[in-house]
């Protein structure tokens, strides 16, 4: 955090050889560390120094023998392209020369205005290269250094829409990428984009490294150091321990620029820390549920599931994976859906919830409260006495949001809701707290069980989950709501070391739901993973879509067996 270069008792300086520059005439003094000497092959051993010869950075690549002496002397450009192919450099001097030409090209192509894509890069933001491919390639190679500590996809060069991290293609594909931080490497210039002093500092610093060798271990150290704080930081569960952890932050002289980065990277996983970030760091009472309406609506076409994109807002929080949680959406959709009502996904920030039983599907997204209950109330009041969802088919984009903006304001405590919708509503607010620091998946399901059969049921449920995943849940009773909970283990998420495994807890609901005189039992699926296991780009779509698939299944064959 303190942006010095790394040294330790191995990387000691024994020597230091002063040589000039043949073009500009400038002294350079090249430090001989331990290290160096260490690595001697044959008598020989070669340091690679930088120095900036007027407008252009070379690198000396310098030839000692055991006794200090210069024996020889190579001088070659740094440029975007790297080193080319050679018998002088080893793999290891390749390797970093094209990551310090690159980042070099862009901070002298962008200047100042590099830091914003740094800091994108750092919180996880998407960020697409465009341009001449040799040069594109060799700026998302040393751009990749600050992606490190999360796990991150990278396209390099593709002709085609990408989900990717970081990505290049071609300037004429950016319509694809509306919300991402584009780098135009043709016009010069980088769309979108925030501020940060953390990583304009950074920057800064990594332009005058001159100690290449340490160019990658200095960015991934500095990162470290700010992930460490941060890890600490997401663990605080009330408003009022945030301003005191930042002050002690403050005592132990940690750099504001450094607290305010730990901030914006906890905010992606504590809902208190994202209420504070979204305030701009004040604490401020949260808001009611009741005052709110969402920040986005989607329209899905069940058929082919095209968006028709609505945004009610244009303040979006901090979006978590935005775009990967809309794809899981439509693929959901697109296949086989089971019954299924209604599925929420919860982010730190974001709370979404889709009705899946209309012939156009609707996504809404609100910011993360603790009176989340009510956001299913009023959805589900909206979808039954606002918009017809039946007639999206024939009508016209901006009838519908003309139909949104009407009805959302209606005063939704004077709606009587279906009876069926009530007793989801009821169950609702009878379920345990949410983990409010959690990656929750919910799912609706309605069955054709009849009350009659409603033990049978669970107790087949128990049967089948016990044979799928080798554990036997505990059952929990509160009035009419019977909750199955379990853990399932040694799950590997996507970015997981080799022998790292995880845990998704699971809670299982089962009720009554009144369909005109006929009662049925419908069920609640939860799945959530806890802040300890949210490492930092932790993907747990896929493995949330793998378990929703195996409890749909088993809730299937448990049905099966009942009617």
């Amino acid at each position: 955090m303190a942006f010095q270069n790394i040294t330790n008792n191995k990387s000691q300086i024994i020597n230091i050889y002063s040589i000039n520059c043949d073009t500009c005439q400038k002294n350079i003094e090249v430090p001989i560390k331990k290290s160096d000497k260490e690595s001697s092959s044959g008598g020989i051993f070669r340091i690679v120094a930088i120095h900036q010869c007027f407008d252009e950075q070379v690198a000396y690549l310098l030839f000692f023998d055991d006794h200090l002496a210069l024996r020889q002397k190579v001088v070659t450009p740094v440029t975007i392209a790297g080193i080319q192919e050679s018998d002088i450099f080893n793999e290891f001097q390749k390797t970093i020369l094209k990551q310090y030409g690159g980042f070099n090209f862009l901070r002298k192509m962008f200047n100042k205005d590099l830091a914003k894509v740094i800091y994108g890069i750092i919180l996880g933001q998407q960020v697409v290269i465009v341009g001449n491919k040799v040069e594109v390639e060799a700026s998302i190679f040393s751009l990749e250094l600050f992606a490190g500590h999360r796990n991150f996809i990278c396209d390099s060069w593709i002709e085609e829409k990408s989900l990717a991290d970081i990505i290049g293609t071609k300037p004429d594909l950016v319509k694809f990428y509306p919300n991402s931080i584009i780098v135009d490497l043709s016009k010069k210039e980088i769309m979108r984009g925030e501020e940060n002093s953390y990583a304009l500092s950074l920057l800064n610093f990594l332009y005058g490294v001159s100690d290449i060798e340490t160019f990658e271990e200095i960015i991934k150290n500095e990162i470290n150091a700010v992930l460490e704080i941060t890890k600490e930081f997401i663990l605080v569960e009330e408003l009022s321990e945030i301003e005191s952890y930042l002050s002690t932050l403050t005592l132990e002289e940690v750099p504001q620029e450094v607290i305010e980065l730990v901030v914006a990277l906890s905010a992606q996983l504590n809902h208190i820390i994202a209420h504070y970030y979204r305030s701009n760091y004040e604490i401020i009472s949260p808001q009611k549920a009741v005052e709110i309406i969402p920040n986005r609506i989607w329209f899905f076409d069940f058929i082919l599931p095209e968006v028709y994109f609505y945004e009610i807002k244009d303040d979006l929080p901090y979006n978590f994976k935005e775009e990967k949680i809309l794809n899981r959406i439509k693929k959901l959709i697109a296949t086989e859906r089971y019954n299924l009502l209604l599925h929420e996904y919860f982010t730190p920030m974001n709370h979404y919830v889709i009705d899946l039983q209309s012939e156009k599907c609707l996504l809404f997204c609100f910011p993360r409260l603790e009176e989340d209950t009510a956001h299913i109330a009023y959805i589900l009041k909206f979808l039954q006495n606002g918009i017809q969802n039946k007639h999206f088919l024939e009508q016209n984009n901006q009838y519908i949001i003309d139909q949104i903006k009407d009805n959302w304001l209606d005063d939704f405590a004077s709606f009587k809701l279906k009876p069926e919708l009530q007793i989801l509503i009821d169950v609702r607010e009878k379920l345990p707290v949410f983990f409010e620091d959690s990656i929750l998946d919910s799912y609706y399901f309605r069955t054709r069980v009849c009350e009659p059969d409603f033990k049978k049921f669970i107790t087949e449920i128990i049967d089948l989950i016990l044979k799928e995943f080798h554990t036997e849940p505990k059952m929990h009773h509160v009035d009419d709501l019977y909750t199955l909970k379990g853990v399932i283990s040694d799950l590997k998420a996507d970015n997981a070391s080799e022998n790292e495994k995880i845990e998704i807890k699971y809670n299982l609901h089962h009720y009554i739901n009144e369909r005109g005189e006929t009662k049925t039992v419908n069920l609640i699926l939860d799945l959530y993973i806890t802040t300890k296991y949210n490492q930092f780009g932790l993907e747990t779509f896929a493995l949330y879509d793998s378990l929703y698939k195996k409890f749909a299944e088993l809730i299937k064959k448990a049905m099966n067996k009942c009617l």
